[in-house]
């Protein structure tokens, strides 16, 4: 927008404020109220004519036509977060197609980790919530072309949650996974990446995840029901540092 048209802009507002706000004599009210009307309609009918030359010099672009750029990366990423109340290990993956720099669309995902031993059932076995979720993703991107600036993913999809225990005294520790509980996730984030080079990118994010409600129970071997997770044990924040690499 010119500095023209939003001149007119503000002239029309205090015309419009003066007419509604400040009342003359009844003798002439109808007479300015007429008079401001017809200024109204002459300053928005320049300003329409302005605005439109104003985008006249600006090329009409598509998004798949010669004068849009295309590019993608791939990503992992590491960090913390809170699964029930504790804490939790978060691994994930990122994979995007780049629209003009601005704007990436891809799929992402994440993977989970957090010990649970002797939190949720008192015992010698190893215990862990484990689980991931995935989806679309949508990322808008600020200032691309600055050496710092920032992106601001979207994850919608949907995901599982588990319950593993294992015995200390089997090698390895092996775990032995039970019932699983899928649930929907809408995950916003925001990213301050640094351009290290042309093709690759370093990230420091944090997101917020909320998914729908879950429960996850386990029956020992006496028959008791422990409830693992409810309701919203999934919600909570991540903290992350992310590597990209592609033509951004």
């Amino acid at each position: 927008m010119s500095n023209q048209t939003t001149t007119i802009h503000v002239i029309v507002l205090l015309l419009i404020f003066k007419t509604i706000f400040m009342k003359p004599a009844k003798k002439s009210h109808t007479f300015i109220k007429s008079l401001t009307i017809v200024a109204v309609t002459v300053l928005f009918s320049v300003s329409a004519a302005l605005a439109q030359k104003s985008d006249e010099q600006v090329p009409y672009q598509t998004l798949f036509g010669s004068n849009v750029s295309h590019g993608g990366y791939g990503s992992f990423s590491a960090g913390y977060s809170q699964i029930a109340g504790s804490h939790a290990f978060i691994s994930g993956f990122k994979g995007a197609w780049v629209i003009s720099h601005g704007l990436a669309l891809g799929i992402a995902g994440n993977g989970f980790a957090a010990d649970m031993n002797n939190i949720l059932i008192p015992s010698n076995n190893y215990q862990l919530i484990t689980g991931g979720y995935g989806g679309l993703m949508i990322e808008p991107i600020i200032f691309p072309m600055r050496p710092v600036h920032l992106a601001i993913p979207l994850i919608i999809g949907a995901g599982a949650v588990g319950f593993e225990s294992g015995d200390y005294n089997t090698p390895y520790y092996h775990t032995y996974p039970y019932n699983m509980e899928p649930y929907f996730v809408f995950e916003p984030g925001i990213e301050v990446e640094l351009n290290i080079t042309h093709f690759f990118r370093i990230g420091v994010g944090g997101s917020y995840r909320l998914t729908s409600n879950v429960e996850l129970i386990y029956t020992d071997q006496n028959d008791v029901v422990h409830k693992i997770v409810s309701k919203k044990d999934l919600n909570g924040y991540n903290a992350y540092l992310s590597f990209k690499f592609g033509r951004f």
